[in-house]
């Protein structure tokens, strides 16, 4: 039978002759009373919270899926530019007759694409250290969350026994 902490203060009991004395189970019901009620107020905290974590880390997914997203579509697009640029020294180089001039649209282009897929690696190591950050976080929220509500449940047993 489930009770609400005011079901448990003011509940009553009829008069016998012999028995306990009506004040020190009156008292006793409203300490416990108290106590259930102050443990109900807590567990809906907590369901509180809990509920605000799981909002919070949707919401850090959703953040990581749109820098996973963006990152990707920097890193097509640069490139996307290293390879026009390369292919417009290409054939630049192809034109010209002397070697020298050749030798430098190659380096050039080959230095583009190198800072290209540098730039690229970067974005994609960012994602992934934010990534990890804010998996650890929603870990370490949802660690907590769980802790307090098991406190809170093993609380409310101890006083319910």
């Amino acid at each position: 039978m489930e009770l609400s902490s005011a079901e448990i203060e003011d509940r009553r009991f009829s008069s016998a002759r012999r028995g306990y004395d009506r004040d020190e189970i009156r008292s006793f019901l409203h300490d416990v009373g108290r106590r259930v009620g102050a443990l109900e107020e807590r567990l809906a905290i907590e369901r509180t919270r809990a509920e605000e974590a799981r909002r919070e880390l949707a919401t850090l997914r959703n953040q990581i899926d749109d820098m996973l997203e963006n990152a990707t579509r920097a890193r097509r697009r640069i490139l996307a530019e290293a390879r026009n640029e390369a292919l417009a020294i290409t054939q630049i180089a192809g034109s010209l007759e002397d070697s020298e001039e050749l030798m430098d649209a190659v380096e050039r282009a080959a230095a583009i694409a190198a800072e290209a897929e540098a730039k690229a690696a970067l974005r994609l190591r960012e994602v992934d250290e934010i990534t990890a950050a804010a998996k650890d976080e929603a870990n370490r929220t949802r660690a907590m969350a769980r802790r307090d509500a098991e406190t809170t449940c093993a609380e409310a047993s101890r006083v319910l026994e």
